[in-house]
């Protein structure tokens, strides 16, 4: 019986996850890294550096793949892909060849970048450092790119399938494991006629990242040895067009696009694409969902003019991308000493405003980016075997080039050691420094892996002490040593792990002799209430002692084991796609079939089932873990606009996990889906097998983009799912001087963001298509302004000309200073919230005031806001935090004064004392400014009692100190006080009190 599992979601955080920190250590077993950069220098308007041809020229990659013994493994499978950084986890599909007899290999037509380059063969399998990692320059030939496999290891099969259950040929298969340590690809393979593949890899568990021609990108999990896996593939989607001069209208060869994807439902893109010659480019394998493209060349910058949503293998023809001018930048990152150039690494920069780039740094050390749009900027530089630095000074970037950005890094310091167990035996194991001081940055620098006799070199470290630690499994047992690093030279250290317990999650060790903990087991099987064993569900075991928790998945019969453990009692829970599975409800306790609505009974609202198991040393504990039925079923039909039955679409379900889902946009293809299922020529569906108390969402989608979706159905239920032509909105945006070049769009449906849109060089306009009837606030955000409005839709209304003029921004400056004597205050950062929180900041992010303690904001925006000035915080902070409502009035500058802060009165460890009533503290609608302090309720026989404060009193003063109107916040600042403190309030009435807190 195969395993059968759906594409998993391929999420911006699972390819950071994945991708991020393997980046760092892709590097061979002395994985390396070193101190903050000098200040960025540059020379604005200046070229980009050095003659250069544009596409630079692709180069290759050729070597030999080899037995341990040096015997050629003919027909190999030998594949390069792009290196990408943890901030850029585009172009990630390997380019592959097959070795010829005596094991040689040419990978050509490879564009300059860093690469990572590992091989597969049958019958042996690759290890982590087996991969080679290098820097490929344009037009380079590299050679002598040898590689070596290790005979034996396990099998991993599988199946690939499209949603007709047909098999799909000549996929590319690509294995990462999936490890803690994050260590990426390994081996590759490619699928038969059948759509059956078999790759050689270490045990354990492993993720799967698939391309197919015709498909869109699939992502799932297997495990080795482990029954065959099933991977359903979505039908890939594309969109094709030309990038062409915005002002001749010639066509630009040469550019990048980018599908850019805001909301997918699927495997994320992972490459751009380059214009030919004529400009023409083509995007192929997309997952259903909704696209932003653009493009970027020397000196231009392009967009759609609005976002396209595409339906499973829809297609989307005839794109015109305009590429408007832009400024290009290059910078250089050099080394100490003598200042000599990073030749691996890369530059990333953000921007509040801007999308992120990324760039790796040639063998000239030089990091290049075309096609950026004016903004402030930060750089985050990384260079391989260097102490990764801290925060980098941003840039300003205007309307021309700048060139000579330049980046030095100190020197790094280099660690040797050895890692054995307690009789000497070497052990292969991850190793990290982490630097004790919370001033030396490092991370995610110092992590490497030992090789076969144990040896580990970490490179690039700061100077100072580190903690270098190595674990064995995942967590445990672990070991570690503090070292002090003040010079190269430093003695090489040895790291001896403990045999007090191992737990990695039914893995077995692959080095070294067995642990004293070999024995201690817990196997288990799962099943529902009805005793049908559960497939492919994730165990989650937890140490009711140490709260470490480990994690393995159900077979096809069920059964899981968890070996290596400490001994100990031990909680076993068990969840599908991140969902725990609650125990068996009693029947008296029992829903009705199809019954509606959240009650008490609702899976989210009962416990998961647990079982607490005691481990022994040496002896295997069996337990069963009985969770709710899995058999129910939700019927249904699918239906268009005019009620007429639709066959052609894919209907699947997916696990409530709460939240709603942008507008046209179906849930993800992942491991809470079901296998689709096609309606019958009447429309008609069933979905099963289903979590009998569960909640669900169930979706349709149909080739042409046309979809449906409803959410919270229950088991039992019988629903109809009409697929209706949608509404579409559109306007423009303007300014007294004309339109914005650029704005960002955001649209709220009663209430709930449904949709982010980024609009350049529309004139104004933009477009919002497949709309759901309701109340729309359609919000625009731009750096010269802001501006909203609000619309109401009918189901497949058509409504255009909703004319939004923005409100002009405006500058706050101010000054801080003390309450006691008015003295400035310096180094206070300074930043606003307005009401409306933005996902684009055109802002100033924050300020911190001078030597005289003034302070300026600047594009702020109108209405209400609050400002906050924080001190540094720690027991060594003298004043209290600055929290004040105001209203920023539209364009202008706008001095709020002086602002005192007051000396913090209670330490920040200790309780305040109770001054016995209440005040009611609230803001004006009109001025966004505090209202009066009105005296609430007032305690009998306290302090503030027998003063003679009373309900209804207004406080206008507290120890002489205004406290009205814009002043309001000094209140708390001045009453948060100790026990035994006096503090005399003035009142509007005339009187003063003075109240003891206690």
């Amino acid at each position: 019986m195969a395993k059968r599992s759906l594409a998993v979601v391929a999420s911006l955080h699972l390819a950071l996850t994945v991708g991020g920190c393997g980046w760092f250590r892709a590097q061979s077993a002395d994985a390396e890294r070193s101190p903050p950069p000098s200040r960025a220098t540059s020379t604005p308007g200046a070229p980009l550096p050095g003659p250069r041809e544009r596409p630079l020229p692709s180069g290759s990659i050729s070597g030999r793949i080899t037995t341990r013994t040096g015997a050629p493994l003919p027909g190999a499978l030998v594949c390069a892909r792009v290196d990408a950084s943890p901030l850029d986890p585009h172009r990630r599909s390997p380019l592959c060849a097959t070795a010829t007899d005596d094991g040689r290999y040419t990978l050509a037509s490879l564009p300059p970048d860093r690469w990572l380059v590992f091989a597969s063969a049958e019958g042996h399998h690759a290890r982590f450092e087996d991969r080679r990692a290098l820097q490929l320059d344009g037009g380079e030939a590299r050679t002598g790119v040898d590689l070596s496999l290790v005979e034996g290891g396990r099998v991993l099969r599988g199946r690939l399938k499209s949603a007709e259950g047909r098999g799909i040929a000549d996929a590319l298969v690509t294995v990462g494991d999936t490890s803690a340590s994050g260590q990426g690809a390994t081996a590759a393979t490619r699928s038969d006629a059948q759509g059956a593949f078999a790759v050689g890899v270490e045990e354990g568990w492993h993720l799967l990242q698939i391309r197919a021609d015709g498909y869109a990108d699939a992502l799932s999990y297997a495990e080795a040895p482990g029954p065959l896996v099933e991977v359903l593939m979505a039908p890939g989607a594309r969109i094709s067009g030309r990038v062409v001069d915005a002002t001749s209208g010639a066509p630009l060869a040469g550019a990048r696009v980018d599908p850019g994807p805001m909301h997918v439902s699927g495997v994320f893109p992972d490459e751009a694409v380059t214009t030919d010659a004529q400009g023409r480019f083509q995007m192929e394998r997309l997952a259903p969902g909704r696209y932003g493209p653009s493009a970027r060349a020397s000196g231009r910058f392009g967009q759609a003019r609005h976002s396209l949503l595409l339906g499973l293998g829809q297609a989307f023809s005839d794109l015109v991308i305009e590429a408007h001018p832009a400024s290009d930048v290059a910078g250089r990152v050099l080394v100490e000493p003598g200042k000599r150039p990073c030749t691996s690494g890369f530059v990333s920069l953000t921007s509040p405003s801007q999308p992120g780039q990324t760039a790796p740094l040639g063998r000239d050390g030089w990091a290049r980016f075309e096609g950026l749009l004016p903004a402030l900027y930060r750089a985050l530089v990384v260079c391989e075997n260097q102490v990764l630095p801290g925060e980098s000074p941003s840039f300003e970037l205007g309307t021309k080039n700048r060139a000579d950005l330049t980046w030095v890094f100190p020197a790094g310091l280099t660690l040797r050691g050895r890692v054995v167990d307690p009789k000497g035996h070497p052990l292969r194991v991850p190793v990290h420094a982490s630097p004790l001081s919370p001033q030396t940055t490092s991370a995610p620098n110092g992590y490497g892996q030992t090789d076969e006799e144990g040896r580990f070199v970490l490179r690039g470290l700061a100077a100072g002490a580190h903690r270098v630690s190595a674990v064995l499994g995942h967590p445990e047992p672990r070991t570690h040593a503090d070292v002090d690093l003040v010079a190269e030279g430093t003695p090489e250290r040895t790291l001896v792990m403990p045999t007090a317990g191992r737990a990695d999650a039914g893995q077995t060790r692959r080095d070294g002799p067995a642990d004293a903990n070999a024995g201690n087991t817990i196997e288990g099987l799962i099943t529902d209430a009805q005793q049908n064993p559960l497939q492919l569900v994730e165990i989650g075991l937890g140490n009711v002692a140490t709260g470490r928790t480990f994690t393995t998945m159900s077979g096809m019969d069920g059964r899981f084991a968890l070996t290596h453990l400490m001994p100990g009692a031990y909680r076993i829970r068990a969840s599908l796609g991140g969902a725990p599975l609650p125990a068996p409800m009693p029947h008296t306790q029992r829903e009705p079939a199809g019954a509606t609505g959240t009650t008490p009974n609702s899976t989210s609202a009962r416990p998961p089932a647990t079982v607490l198991a005691q481990v022994q040393q040496g002896k295997t504990t069996s337990v069963r873990l009985i969770v709710e039925s899995q058999q129910g079923v939700i019927q249904g039909r699918v239906l268009d606009g005019a009620g007429q039955p639709v066959s052609d679409a894919l209907v699947y379900v997916q696990r409530d996990m709460g939240g709603s889902l942008p507008d046209g946009l179906a849930s993800t293809w992942g491991s809470l889906v079901l296998t689709p299922v096609t309606p019958d020529p009447a429309g008609r569906f069933t979905l099963q097998p289903l979590q009998s108390q569960g909640i669900y969402t169930v979706h349709a989608q149909r080739k042409d983009g046309g979809a449906a979706v409803v959410e919270n159905v229950r088991v039992g239920q019988t629903l109809s799912l009409t697929i209706r032509k949608r509404a579409t909105l559109s306007g423009t945006v303007s300014l007294p001087e004309g339109p914005p070049p650029q704005f960002v769009l955001t649209a709220r449906r009663d209430g709930v963001p449904i949709q982010l849109e980024t609009f350049f060089q529309t004139g104004g306009a933009w477009t919002l298509d497949d709309l759901q009837e309701g109340s729309y606030e359609i919000q625009i955000t731009a750096p010269e302004g802001t501006g909203t409005s609000t619309v109401r839709l009918a189901a497949g209304e058509e409504r255009g000309q909703v004319r939004i003029a923005l409100t002009r921004r405006a500058t706050l400056k101010g000054k801080l200073v003390t309450l006691e004597d008015g003295a400035p205050l310096s180094s206070i950062h300074v930043s606003i919230q307005t009401k409306s929180t933005q996902p684009v900041i055109y802002a100033s992010e924050h300020v911190v005031s001078d030597a005289s303690g003034q302070f300026q904001l600047d594009k702020v925006e109108a209405g209400q806001a609050t400002l906050m000035a924080t001190p540094a915080t720690g027991p060594d902070s003298l004043r209290e935090i600055l929290v004040m409502p105001i209203e920023v009035p539209p364009g202008g500058i706008v001095d709020l004064g002086a602002l005192p802060l007051a000396k913090r009165r209670l330490a920040p460890s200790k309780r305040a004392g109770d001054l016995g009533f209440t005040v009611r503290s609230t803001v004006s609608a009109v001025r966004h400014e505090p209202n009066e302090l009105q005296v609430e309720t007032v305690r009998a026989g306290s302090s503030a009692a027998r003063a003679g404060l009373v309900a209804g009193d207004v406080i206008t003063s507290v120890d002489g100190h205004d406290v009205t109107s814009r002043r309001g916040y000094l209140y708390r600042q001045l009453t948060t006080v100790p026990a035994g403190t006096t503090i005399t309030l003035g009142l509007a009435r005339g009187a003063r009190v003075a109240i003891v807190a206690e």
